[in-house]
C-alpha cells in the first residue's frame, strides 16, 4: 500500500482489541500475541519520531510493536501515531479504520494534530505552531489516568528552555478546542495535551514531539531548560515517557512491563568517585572501605594523568596506582576518566583509531581517542584483571564523536551525561553522534545526578545537602528511575559521612545500591530484551527473544497484580522455563517477578 506519507503507528501493549470493551479497555484475555514489524518507508523526521517512541518504550520497559498498517495497529489496546498527523498521511480508508477503532474503545495518542480531518476525532476546532513555548504544565494528576505519575511540581510544569538566554526553542502545537478536555497548557494559555471521549474510546493529542521533548534532551540538547545541572530533579523529558507508561498500564490488562531495576528493586543508587586529584587516590581507598562495610561498591574514575604540564603534576604514579591497586582487589570497578583531565575535551579532534601510550602525545596533540583509548590501555596494563567497561569525561565535557571514540575502543557504558542536562533520570542507550538521525548504539548512558563539587558540599551544609540528595533519590524512586552519585575523594572527614548518611537511610530499603559498571552491563543487556505475552489455555505465557543465558542478572518483570502467580509462565527464545521468584513491592497494582535464569 503506497501512501503520499506514511504515518508509523507504535502498538503499547499485546492484548487483542475488542470492539465495545468501554473507554479504553483492554478485554481480559490474550488471543494472540501481536508480531514486530519492520518500518518502512517514512521520512526522516518520521523515522527520527519513530526513534524516538522506541527508545522512550525500551527505557521503561513497555513491550510494543512497531508497523505502518492501520489494521495491525487497531488490534492494540493503545495506539501512538509517530510524526505530524496530516490530512494526507492515511488514506480515507485507514483514517476511517482509525475512527472506528477509537468509537469502539480504543485509545489512541497522536502529537502535532493538523489535519481538519482528524478534528471530530480529537475534539479540536484549530490549531497554531509556536518556536515561543518555554514550558507545559499539566492538570491535576488525579484529573486522567495518563497523568498518573506527573504527581510531583517537577512532574506536573515541565521545561522546554531557558527564556533569559533563547528566544526559540523547538516547535509546538497549541490546539483550540471543540468538545476536547484540557489536560495541559503552555505559558502562554494555549492548549498542550488534550483529552477526547469519542464512542467508547479516548483520542489523546500532545502538541510536542517526542523527538524534541525525549530523545533531543538525550544528546543534551535542552536549550539550557534546567539551570542546575546536577544535585536537582529534572524530570522534564522523563514526564513525557511517562504518559506512554501511564496509558499503557490503564488499557491492557494485564499489563507486564521489562522492569528498569534487578533483582526486583523498586530503584537504584549508583556509587562513583571521580579519581582526578593527587591526594584522591590514596584517600579512595577509605572510600571503599566505608562502601565495603555496607556490603556495597562503587565505581572509581580514573585520570591516568602520567606527565606534568601547567595545570598538575603527573599523579599517574606506581604508588598511586598500588592503592587502585588494593581497591580493585577488593572487587571495586574502575573506570576511565581520561588521560589529561582536559577542560577543551569536547574541542579535541577526534584523532587517529590506531594510537597506543607509545605513540600518543597528549601535551602536544591530545585527541579524544587518544584520552579514551590510552587511559583504557594503562588501567588494564597495571591493575592485574581490570577490564575497563565504563567512562566518564572530566567535568562532564562531551566531544561531539565521544559515543563512537568509546564504541572504537571496546567501552560498553558512558556517564559523561548529567540528569541536569538530559533531563532524564534512566539509563539508556545513546545515539553514536550528538544529532537527530544518528544510529542508536549499544553504549549505555548514566547520567550523573547527584554531584558534591564546584563547592556544593561543604562542611557547613552537609546536612542539608543530604536530605536535598533523598528528596530526588525518593522522587526517581516513584518512577523507578536511577540516581547516580558523584562524589570526589578528596576529603575523608565531610564527604565520607555525607556518603555513609545515604548508604545507612537506604540500607535495608527496595533501592539497588552498586556501582556504575555493574548497572550499566545489566541495563545494556536489559536493553535487547523483548517481550512477548500469549495466554495459553489457563496460562500466562510471557516469552522472551533471548536464550537463558544471555539475560542479565537479576532481570525482573513487573505483571499487574491479580494475575494468579501460579498461571504464569516465562519462556526464553527456545522455549525453555525460566524460573522466577516473587517480589511484592510499594505498589499495590503489580507484582515482581524476579527470573533465575
Amino acid at each position: 500500500m503506497r501512501r503520499n506519507a506514511t504515518a508509523a503507528a507504535v502498538l503499547l501493549g499485546f492484548a487483542a482489541f475488542i470492539p465495545g470493551n468501554g473507554t479504553g479497555s483492554a478485554p481480559p484475555g490474550l488471543p494472540e500475541p501481536l508480531a514486530v514489524l519492520t518500518v518502512l518507508a517514512l521520512s526522516l523526521a518520521e523515522a527520527i519520531e519513530v526513534q524516538a517512541i522506541e527508545s522512550d518504550l525500551e527505557m521503561l520497559g513497555v513491550p510494543f510493536t512497531t508497523t505502518t498498517e492501520v489494521a495491525r495497529a487497531v488490534r492494540a489496546p493503545v495506539v501512538v501515531l509517530a510524526g505530524t498527523l496530516t490530512n494526507t498521511v492515511l488514506s480515507p480508508a485507514e483514517r476511517e479504520q482509525l475512527y472506528a477503532y477509537v468509537e469502539a474503545g480504543g485509545v489512541v495518542l497522536a502529537t502535532h494534530v493538523h489535519g481538519n480531518q482528524f478534528f471530530p476525532l480529537f475534539g479540536l476546532a484549530g490549531f497554531a505552531t509556536s518556536r515561543t513555548n518555554f514550558r507545559l504544565r499539566f492538570v491535576d494528576a488525579e484529573r486522567d489516568a495518563a497523568l498518573r505519575y506527573l504527581n510531583r511540581p517537577e512532574e506536573q510544569e515541565i521545561r522546554f528552555g531557558n527564556p533569559e538566554r533563547y528566544q526559540e526553542v523547538n516547535w509546538t502545537t497549541g490546539y483550540r478546542l471543540a468538545g476536547a478536555e484540557a489536560l495541559g497548557y503552555y505559558a502562554n494559555g494555549a492548549v498542550a495535551f488534550a483529552r477526547h471521549y469519542y464512542g467508547r474510546g479516548i483520542a489523546y493529542c500532545l502538541g510536542i514531539s517526542f523527538a524534541d521533548s525525549t530523545l533531543r534532551p538525550a544528546l543534551g540538547q535542552t536549550y539550557e531548560a534546567e539551570r542546575q545541572w546536577a544535585n536537582v530533579f529534572a524530570p522534564s523529558a522523563d514526564a513525557v515517557r511517562l504518559l506512554l507508561r501511564a496509558l499503557y498500564e490503564a488499557n491492557a490488562h494485564p499489563f507486564v512491563l521489562i522492569h528498569p531495576i534487578p533483582d526486583g528493586q523498586e530503584t537504584a543508587l549508583l556509587l562513583s568517585h571521580d579519581i582526578d586529584a593527587r591526594e584522591s587516590f590514596r584517600k579512595a581507598v577509605d572510600f571503599a572501605a566505608l562502601e565495603q562495610s555496607f556490603g556495597v561498591t562503587s565505581t572509581f574514575f580514573v585520570t591516568t594523568k602520567y606527565f606534568t604540564d601547567a595545570t598538575d603534576i603527573g599523579y599517574y604514579t606506581p604508588q598511586n596506582v598500588a592503592h587502585l591497586n588494593t581497591i580493585h582487589s577488593q572487587g571495586f570497578d574502575l573506570g576511565s576518566h581520561t588521560v589529561s583531565h582536559l577542560k577543551t575535551f569536547e574541542r579535541l579532534p577526534l584523532g587517529d583509531a590506531g594510537v597506543t601510550f607509545e605513540t600518543y602525545r597528549p601535551r602536544e596533540t591530545p585527541t579524544v581517542i587518544g584520552e579514551v583509548k590510552v587511559s583504557k590501555e594503562l588501567l588494564e596494563r597495571d591493575i592485574p584483571g581490570q577490564r575497563t567497561v565504563s567512562f566518564r569525561a572530566g567535568e562532564l565535557r562531551h566531544p561531539r564523536q565521544l559515543i563512537r571514540a568509546l564504541e572504537a575502543a571496546g567501552y560498553r557504558v558512558d556517564s559523561t551525561r548529567a540528569a541536569g542536562n538530559t533531563l532524564t533520570n534512566y539509563a539508556y542507550r545513546a545515539l553514536r553522534e550528538t544529532h537527530l538521525g544518528a544510529l542508536i548504539t549499544d553504549i549505555v548512558e548514566i547520567p550523573v545526578t547527584l554531584d558534591d563539587s564546584r563547592g556544593y558540599l561543604t562542611p557547613d551544609n552537609l546536612e542539608e545537602v543530604v536530605a536535598t540528595w533523598k528528596h530526588i533519590i525518593d522522587a526517581n524512586g516513584e518512577n523507578n528511575a536511577i540516581t547516580c552519585l558523584l562524589i570526589h575523594p578528596t576529603d575523608t572527614t565531610y564527604k565520607l559521612e555525607a556518603e555513609e548518611r545515604l548508604l545507612r537511610a537506604y540500607q535495608g530499603q527496595p533501592v539497588w545500591i552498586g556501582n556504575v559498571s555493574r548497572f550499566g552491563l545489566f541495563a545494556r543487556q536489559r536493553a535487547l530484551v523483548r517481550l512477548s505475552i500469549f495466554a495459553k489455555r489457563d496460562q500466562l505465557l510471557l516469552r522472551l527473544n533471548r536464550a537463558r543465558g544471555e539475560l542479565p542478572t537479576g532481570l525482573t518483570l513487573a505483571v499487574e497484580a491479580g494475575t494468579p502467580r501460579s498461571r504464569v509462565v516465562v519462556e526464553d527464545s527456545e522455549g525453555q522455563r525460566i524460573p522466577f521468584t516473587t517480589r511484592e513491592n510499594r505498589r499495590a497494582d503489580r507484582v515482581f517477578l524476579v527470573l533465575r535464569p
